[in-house]
């Protein structure tokens, strides 16, 4: 019985550690809108994905809030990196 409780105790801290260290909980509050693509006087809001990418339903331009390393393979970015 005493092991059970240990276990069960020790469970329940490293849960609440991880709860509160989880760098995902911020990111997808939030939104992203697409710098290509208006709707009205704003522009669109993109929809957020499984993977944490966001992807406007428009024009196919993806985000990844979080990594600086991500670059969008998206037609209007790719035609600005040659530009």
């Amino acid at each position: 019985m005493k092991i059970k409780s240990g276990y069960a105790r020790a469970g329940v801290e490293s849960a609440s550690k991880v709860r509160n260290s989880s760098p995902h909980t911020s990111q997808t509050k939030g939104t992203v809108l697409c710098p290509y693509c208006v709707s009205g006087f704003e522009f669109r809001l993109m929809v957020a994905h499984v993977d944490g990418r966001y992807i406007c339903d428009r024009c196919g331009h993806t985000a990844y809030p979080g990594n600086t390393k991500y670059n969008c393979r998206c037609t209007k970015c790719l035609e600005s990196a040659v530009a």
